[in-house]
């Protein structure tokens, strides 16, 4: 991570700059010294001819799980999302901007709950083939469900006639 006072430095000299810092580090003194700051997105995608599934039975997600439990896991799963990242918006209001997004997406019946032995597990919400906000709850993270999760929904969405999923 580039400190400060080297980041100042740089800027003497004219030029175009590039400095490549921890995504989850405040990038204030970025800003301050003058750059410009903006994550790199990459967007993965793919086919249904291309889609490696995982199966795993406990797994199901439904349009009908209620919002209240899903907003529960959106409060806490975007600590480290783009718009906790940003400097300029207070943490509570990063949280409510997620929460927004979610309670519009639900409205819309965006929203799949994702359900892990029928208990809510967490959600993805899409538009159309895009995959556009999706957590898991805290009981079902960093256990490996995920990819049951997202092949289930993959597939479903293929089997709807999209033609390609993103992320």
């Amino acid at each position: 991570n580039p400190d400060p006072q080297s980041v100042a430095a740089a800027l003497l000299r004219p030029g175009h700059y590039t400095a490549k810092v921890d995504p989850l580090a405040d990038k204030r003194f970025l800003h301050e010294a003058g750059f410009y700051y903006c994550d790199t997105l990459i967007e993965p995608w793919c086919t249904a001819d291309k889609l490696a599934c995982f199966d795993d039975p406990q797994v199901t997600f439904s349009k009908t799980v209620a919002l209240e439990p899903l907003a529960a896991i959106c409060r806490s799963a975007f600590l480290h999302g783009r718009f906790h990242r940003d400097f300029n918006i207070a943490a509570a209001r990063a949280d409510h901007r997620y929460e927004n997004w979610l309670c519009q997406l639900h409205a819309e019946g965006r929203v799949f709950g994702l359900l892990y032995g029928g208990e809510v597990a967490g959600f993805i919400a899409h538009i159309g083939g895009s995959l556009v906000l999706h957590a898991m709850g805290e009981t079902h993270r960093g256990r490996g469900l995920a990819k049951y999760f997202w092949s289930a929904v993959c597939r479903h969405l293929f089997a709807a006639g999209q033609t390609e999923v993103r992320s």
